[in-house]
């Protein structure tokens, strides 16, 4: 009759039985750190590496448990060792990983000293900024062992106003975890304004262009930051005179035209065919465009290299 508290697998030690074998007692229950249960984990008595290395089963999320039956545990080890073990274990075995907390406070004070940094390092002359966190996270559950918080830095210039800051938190080298911080930076913003009404089409130039000194409150939009290069860009609309700039209202000139004759140049590791083709619609430099084969008439989708190429890449 099967016990509920304990019951014993054996298995007959043969003759020239292998160097795993060895007598493995199970407590009911375990503590541990890392992402997986081994063997060694939940025996009280001590192990060879072998055995102790066992893989049983994945470990639960930290501060979470998991409970193993007796009978997988044997199965387990039968499969890895063979029969040449006595095992002795309970009918389950509740197995806990242990956890830490990191206060949602602690990524924040990261995220501000990263802005901060950043504004700092900027080739602009940037007022100093009251940084604000107007969404409170909520504290993170971790594995055990020393924590990294990394801001990812988008590669965009420092800015004022509302945005997102995304982190990435390890711990040690073997677990990581990816979150959102939203920030406020409240700071004067320098953007570009109309000098005075802009036609649409119209090739911008510097004398259509003055600056303007706006809080951070009043930045709607993807604004046109004073160090964003204007020059020499199109207005995609009509744009009045006083009117902050914005990214959609502007686009680079096109370097090719709808009628211009170009050389195609079709391009593979091995091979270069170059011929005449028509262009059939603007593009701007490293825009992709149609453009027309004048010996095939074939039409193909072709990147504009400068004001008399476009590539494709096989």
């Amino acid at each position: 009759m099967i016990r509920r508290l304990a019951f014993a697998i054996v298995f007959v030690l043969a003759a020239g039985a292998s160097a795993l074998a060895a007598d493995v007692v199970v407590r009911d229950e375990a503590v541990i750190d890392g992402a997986t249960i081994r063997l060694g984990d939940v025996a009280s008595n001590d192990l060879n590496s072998e055995l102790a290395s066992i893989e049983l089963a994945s470990a639960p999320e930290p501060g979470r448990d998991l409970t193993l039956s007796g009978a997988f545990i044997a199965a387990r080890v039968r499969q890895v060792a063979g029969k040449d073990v006595v095992l002795q274990a309970p009918d389950k075995v509740d197995v806990e990983r242990r956890s830490q907390t990191l206060e949602w406070d602690a990524v924040e004070a990261v995220v501000r000293d990263f802005l901060i940094e950043k504004r700092a390092a900027s080739d602009h002359d940037l007022p100093e900024a009251e940084i604000s966190f107007p969404r409170q996270g909520r504290p993170l559950t971790l594995p055990t062992g020393p924590i990294t918080v990394h801001p990812v830095d988008d590669g965009e210039p420092a800015k004022s106003g509302r945005q997102t800051v995304p982190v990435l938190i390890q711990v040690g080298d073997s677990y990581e975890e990816k979150a959102n911080v939203d920030v406020f930076v409240d700071a004067p913003e320098t953007v570009h304004v109309a000098r005075h009404n802009i036609a649409r089409g119209r090739v911008i130039t510097q004398d259509d262009l003055t600056t303007k000194t706006i809080p951070a409150t009043k930045v709607r939009g993807r604004v046109v930051r004073e160090q964003a290069p204007v020059v020499g860009r199109v207005a995609r609309k009509a744009i009045s005179a006083g009117e902050v700039l914005r990214e959609t209202a502007i686009e680079a000139a096109p370097v090719v035209k709808r009628g211009d004759v170009v050389t195609l140049v079709v391009q593979s590791p091995t091979i270069v065919i170059k011929a005449f083709a028509a262009v059939e619609e603007d593009g701007a430099l490293g825009e992709t465009i149609q453009v027309r084969n004048l010996d095939t008439e074939v039409t193909v989708r072709a990147v504009v290299a400068d004001a008399k190429t476009v590539r494709v890449e096989l």
